[in-house]
């Protein structure tokens, strides 16, 4: 893996008994920085692609090292049993084995949840390699022959069999085969879970590369492409069966007729065929890049034409690095950097180069502005981080905008009534804002901005003048009720002019680096109207789906309650913290709803916020093993009815 300016290997020498060595490796000279031993015995040494508190988590022997990459030394490790994988996300721990995933911190790593499954991979397949992978919604890990696949939430299943070839669809949710004896098909499974449907048949399902969160473009079975939301088929290739999707690219290989295929994803049109080059391993959305017995060769993607080839890299494995990527050999490392500037959107013909004489190539340098931003939200959706908005950016200058300040504070409301509100540091990532002039394709730059919990009171299903979506509390698009109002609080750094990487990047991500107070209301106000618009969102869902039925309660406060929470804090409840701790269970359970005690009548008390789990149970005793399931203390979570045709009387049982 590549972190910041250094690239961390694994070495093993062979023919002795000496320990593997992580080594890290400075990317620009190829000195080395350090080097620390790792047990691999009984696994080979996995380490995660992310980083977490400047430490990287490695599994040695039967136990996962916490690294520190600033010098190499081990700041302590945890035993982690027959673990053989290791992942970041979200600043939690994820450890996998065959028959167990766990999610923790990098001090308990079960502090979320661990969970043992029963194993039966039916699909056909050696059992030799693994498939692993870890998003905001899944956890996966099994053999080739088929895995295991679990919500990222709680690690619950989201289905009962193993599943082979998974392709995730960020914010979309995943295709993946499915055995049974000798029939095959292909299972759909939107992002919280939920079966959608089944394709009959062995075909394999497409794997995206680069395909961005809020794309909405449709997932490819074999050579067949079919709409996420309604099933409904777009479009058949003639070609090969589709293999890889880049952005809206989907290219596919026939080693037997020595051809490669590339297709609009959109529209199915053959967009060029050219002579087979070997096997995609990588792209950086205008090339892919591809390996064979004589080398690699780099196809530029808008026209299939090779960009360049290399016969120097027949051996070895390759992986993508950062921004580039490097050849492992037997007696060495070869680090491949980034040339040239950022890549345009993804998957898509970039436009004809203008001329010199058409287009000034001042155009596209921007200067500092001295004025904040104008920001308007374009979708909110939540994952594990908190509430993410995405958001299109505009300089308030005809000449553009550097944003490098330290301390620039962005509140969000509905109606008056504050959404969320924080202070982001552009300092080490200044954002550019192109001028009105600069050439390529027009539009603001999206960009995505976090806000975890603690500064932000609503949640995407509670906001508009309407509820977009009342059954899915996870993601919306906004209405043009949402004002977004900035201030620069901090102190400016970075350039005060310069060119931009792009026209217009999506996809950043940026979190806040700290709450910042609703900007003309009190918090307990904002947290109250919180509280009241999600219960309002939610009691459709409630009224339809849950009511009458068997669910889990998991919380239940109201407004001066004097109480422990769930990890033992004794707290005076407040109308912030009974909102708070709402939302971190929505984060960590996405199917939960909020109820007011007063509005259904199996509550004999009034004025309590309960919060109750979205789904159901055929009986009390089942809710109860849900609790007990999760690990949560027998008097937060217990068996509850909610009704309005009846009194409270057998509506509730406890665990003991």
């Amino acid at each position: 893996m590549k972190h910041r300016d250094i690239l961390i290997s694994t070495v093993i020498l062979p023919d002795t008994d000496a320990p593997p060595m992580l080594v890290a490796i400075e990317s620009d000279t190829g000195a080395v920085r350090w080097k620390t031993p790792i047990d691999s015995y009984p696994e080979t040494p996995s380490c995660a692609t992310r980083t977490v508190d400047g430490m990287l988590p490695c599994i040695g022997g039967d136990s996962v090292r916490f690294i520190r990459v600033s010098d190499g030394h081990v700041d302590h490790q945890l035993v982690a049993g027959n673990a053989s994988r290791v992942e970041v996300i979200d600043r939690d721990v994820i450890t996998a084995d065959y028959r167990e995933m766990s999610r923790g911190t990098p001090d308990n790593l079960s502090a979320e949840w661990r969970t043992t499954y029963d194993i039966d991979p039916r699909c056909p397949g050696s059992g030799d390699s693994q498939q692993f992978g870890v998003t905001d919604r899944f956890v996966f890990f099994g053999s080739d022959a088929g895995a295991v696949v679990a919500a990222a939430t709680d690690g619950h299943r989201v289905i009962d069999s193993e599943l082979q070839g998974v392709a995730v669809y960020p914010g979309r949710g995943l295709v993946a085969r499915r055995c049974a004896g000798d029939t095959i098909d292909s299972v759909v499974i939107d992002a919280t879970g939920r079966q959608l449907r089944v394709h009959d048949g062995a075909a394999e399902p497409a794997e995206p590369w680069l395909v961005a969160p809020d794309d909405d473009g449709p997932y490819i079975v074999g050579n067949t492409a079919y709409d996420f939301t309604t099933g409904a088929q777009r479009w058949t290739a003639a070609g090969p069966a589709i293999e890889k999707i880049i952005g809206n690219i989907a290219i596919g290989t026939d080693v037997d007729a020595d051809t490669m295929a590339a297709y609009d994803r959109r529209t199915g049109a053959n967009l060029w065929t050219t002579a087979w080059a070997g096997d995609p391993l990588a792209s950086d959305g205008e090339r892919v890049l591809l390996r064979s017995p004589d080398g690699l060769t780099a196809v530029d993607l808008s026209s299939g034409e090779p960009a360049w080839t290399s016969q120097e890299l027949r051996s070895g494995s390759l992986a993508p690095v950062g921004d580039g990527f490097a050849v492992g050999q037997p007696d060495e490392i070869v680090y491949y950097p980034p040339t040239g500037g950022a890549a345009p959107a993804l998957g898509v013909t970039p436009p004809a180069p203008q001329t010199p004489a058409s287009v000034s190539e001042a155009g596209r340098v921007v200067t500092k502005c001295g004025r904040v931003p104008t920001m308007r939200p374009a979708e909110y959706r939540t994952d594990t981080g908190g509430l993410v908005v995405k958001m299109e950016v505009k300089a308030s200058c005809p000449d553009g905008d550097i944003v490098s300040t330290n301390g620039m504070r962005i509140t969000v409301t509905d109606h008056g009534q504050t959404v969320a509100s924080a202070v982001f540091d552009f300092a080490d990532a200044p954002m550019y804002l192109p001028s009105a002039g600069t050439p390529g394709p027009e539009g603001p730059v999206v960009q995505e901005f976090v806000y975890p919990v603690g500064s932000f009171w609503r949640l995407p299903n509670s906001l508009g003048s309407t509820s977009p979506s009342a059954g899915d509390a996870s993601t919306t698009k906004a209405f043009g009720d949402q004002l977004v109002e900035c201030e620069d609080q901090g102190n400016n750094r970075g350039p005060d002019s310069g060119e931009p990487p792009t026209p217009s990047v999506a996809g950043r991500r940026i979190v806040a680096a700290r709450p910042a107070g609703p900007s003309n209301t009190e918090v307990e106000t904002a947290s109250l109207d919180g509280l009241r618009a999600q219960a309002d969102a939610d009691r459709p869902v409630v009224t339809t789906g849950l009511a009458d039925r068997w669910v889990a309660q998991l919380s239940s406060k109201r407004l001066g309650l004097v109480a422990p929470d769930v990890d033992g804090r004794v707290v005076t409840w407040t109308a912030a913290e009974i909102l708070n701790q709402h939302l971190r269970l929505r984060l960590r359970y996405p199917d939960v709803r909020l109820v007011w005690s007063d509005e259904w009548r199996t509550f004999d008390l009034n004025g309590w916020w309960i919060t109750v789990t979205g789904i159901t149970f055929p009986d009390s005793d089942a809710a109860n093993s849900w609790c007990d399931s999760h690990g949560i203390p027998v008097d937060e979570c217990f068996a509850k009815l909610i009704s309005n045709t009846r009194d409270s009387l057998g509506t509730t049982k406890y665990r003991r």
